[in-house]
């Protein structure tokens, strides 16, 4: 049986790239295992740590330098108690560092409306992705196995689910690797027996008030004895669909990155023109992109019709779908970001506001004369220092607000500039308003009010710099006097 696991670990780490190529002549590869203590976990951290050479004809895997991290869910009372003391002995016996983590699933499940499952799961890759960026680690490791692969896919069909769902757990994903998926849980324990591997078992395994633990122990039991494939057969439809949700979740990439706007959020009639399962995987990346990832179908749906029709719609975690104008975006719920007030004499001055880090600065214009001979920027970006009243003030928007725009001739509403300037509906709330005591002065990267616009008698002016965006900055060798950035 050791043999035979090993060759098949092996060339399953081989056939799914899970380790990196030069690992195997490198230094130790470092590791981060999610150790229960159960026989599944056990029985990976003897194969990362058991040293000596693998049987003839199996690939070789990397020399690992492992930290064992183990989370106490806070579920189990004393058998949890258990399990960590005997994770700690056998860590200690073994020379592999451990850090053990209590997570308090109960009352992080009541928090946030969630199942003590789903909150365990995610409360769990927490607590390995914490001491992996801490140490450096290249990669996180758990010991899921064939027959947890056949359980979730039926999780996930009983649950409703499309395509991604059917594809069943990732042999990688990010920086997570599965090199037991290859293995049914029957051989992880043989082989455990046949090495004298010890390990514990969860009482709550064979609680089937769990879902899993139902199918576990009631479905797949009653399939088994309808077809004695039904394992295999689970397996091969996960393969098939992570197969298809690689090459659909392509194409919805590739759909967002067409749809993109520079001014921010996506042109919803590119999305709209994709097929239903690449449209409706661009909005799930998406909404992926920003961290929404428990949007269900119905969400998904909820956010395509907005995507047709205009509108917005309110997403799980504070998160939203909106859309107007043909501009459909996808952002967080938040406050407004509060009025920031910055006296003359404290320039210049860096501060944060919507959540970008922004820098007001004042430059002569003795020094950088010829560098104003370019005027359509400094509509943008800057304005003359010396005509501002008081304090500088920046705000969001208010409703009625008015300006008037510099070389227009005429006063218009600050929501019609926006507008025309193709700032989408969901960002105008944060979109930043420099203001003096008698009124608007700028609009950053839109234009500047009449009153304050830089002219022949300018002798400071005054300068919005935000990282990602083209403003204007005489130091910077990049910018052409023509005001435009220097390729």
């Amino acid at each position: 049986m050791t043999d035979a696991l090993l060759r098949r670990v092996a060339l399953f780490a081989q056939e799914k790239a899970l380790f990196p190529p030069d690992a195997v002549r490198g230094e130790p590869l470092r590791v981060v295992l999610g150790l229960s203590g159960g026989a599944d976990s056990m029985a990976l951290l003897h194969i990362l740590t058991r040293g000596g050479a693998l049987p003839e004809g199996v690939p070789p895997l990397p020399r690992f330098s492992v930290l064992a991290v183990h989370v106490d869910h806070m579920i189990r009372g004393e058998e949890a108690q258990r399990d960590a003391q005997f994770v700690h002995e056998q860590c200690t016996r073994l020379g592999v560092p451990l850090r053990t983590v209590r997570a308090d699933v109960p009352a992080a499940a009541a928090a946030a409306h969630e199942g003590l499952e789903e909150t365990a799961r995610r409360l769990r890759y927490a607590a390995l992705e914490a001491p992996r960026a801490e140490s450096g680690a290249q990669l996180i490791l758990t010991a899921h196995t064939a027959s947890d692969q056949a359980e979730t896919v039926l999780l996930h069909l009983l649950r409703g689910c499309g395509v991604g769902g059917l594809a069943g757990i990732p042999a990688a994903r990010g920086v997570l690797r599965r090199p037991l998926l290859c293995c049914s849980r029957a051989e992880i324990e043989a082989y455990c027996r046949e090495n004298g591997i010890p390990y514990v078992i969860d009482s709550t395994n064979g609680d089937t008030r769990y879902l899993r633990n139902a199918v576990r122990h009631r479905l797949l039991p009653l399939m088994r004895e309808l077809s004695s494939g039904t394992d295999a057969a689970l397996i091969r439809l996960s393969a098939a669909a992570g197969e298809d949700e690689a090459y659909l979740s392509s194409l919805a990439a590739d759909a967002l990155r067409r749809a993109a706007r520079p001014a921010g959020g996506y042109a919803a009639a590119v999305l709209a023109a994709e097929p239903v399962p690449v449209r409706g995987r661009a909005i799930r990346q998406a909404l992926a992109d920003i961290g929404c990832r428990s949007a269900e179908r119905r969400h998904i749906e909820r956010s395509y019709a907005c995507l047709l029709s205009g509108g917005r719609v309110e997403l799980p975690g504070g998160f939203f779908a909106a859309a107007d104008g043909g501009v459909f975006t996808v952002g967080r719920t938040e406050e407004p970001p509060q009025p920031v007030t910055v006296r003359r004499q404290d320039l210049p001055m860096e501060l944060t506001f919507g959540g970008r880090d922004v820098r007001l600065a004042v430059f002569d214009t003795e020094v950088h004369r010829q560098d104003i001979n370019v005027h359509k920027m400094f509509f943008k970006y800057a304005v003359d220092c010396d005509r501002i009243q008081g304090s500088i003030i920046v705000r969001v928007r208010r409703p009625g607000d008015r300006m008037r725009p510099a070389g227009r001739g005429i006063g218009k509403e600050v929501r019609a500039l926006l507008g025309e300037a193709g700032i989408p509906p969901s960002m105008r709330g944060s979109f930043p308003v420099v203001c003096d005591e008698r009124g608007i002065v700028l609009l950053p990267g839109v234009t500047c009010d009449e009153r304050v616009r830089v002219g022949a008698h300018t002798k400071h002016f005054l300068v919005w710099q935000r990282d990602g965006e083209r403003c204007y900055d005489p130091y910077d060798p990049r910018v052409a006097n023509d005001g435009s950035a220097k390729e």
